[in-house]
């Protein structure tokens, strides 16, 4: 299963090239953040309920994005912390959001470093390669509203 290329570009490291020109994108949408090494989950939040996923891109081609290596990374259903998943609800309640698709990223010594949460994110890919009952909690939250 791999996610269609026209609709996301790849994370990627900014080499030393990168940076002399970065005065070129200015007034271009770029996101730049830190790099953070470890696993990546994606937790899909549907009304009160989340469903995480590791994807463990270490070991693949793109270790930086494992969207671009997803055939190659292990995946697997994943807890939360307590504490993680409290504040992952209190972020959506103050967005006011029923939905989400968050991003993070677990540290090599268990810490957690948050990436962004999109409230229209992607899920099927977590669904299929995980089991998670996503489709069926997307359609109990329809149902209820």
């Amino acid at each position: 299963m791999s996610i269609p290329r026209r609709d996301w570009r790849p994370t990627r490291l900014i080499t030393a090239e990168d940076r002399a020109h970065l005065e070129a994108v200015g007034l271009a949408p770029v996101i730049l953040q830190e790099y953070v090494a470890g696993l990546d989950v994606r937790v899909i939040a549907v009304g009160q309920l989340l469903f995480a996923a590791e994807f463990d891109a270490r070991a693949t081609r793109s270790p930086e994005d494992y969207r671009e290596a997803l055939d190659e990374c292990p995946v697997r259903p994943a807890s939360l912390p307590p504490a993680l998943a409290a504040g992952l609800h209190r972020l959506l309640g103050s967005l006011g959001l029923t939905y989400g698709a968050i991003d993070l990223r677990r540290r090599e010594d268990g810490s957690y470093a948050f990436l962004e949460v999109n409230p229209s994110g992607l899920w099927r890919f977590v669904e299929e390669r995980t089991g998670l009952p996503i489709s069926e909690a997307l359609a109990r939250e329809l149902l209820a509203a």
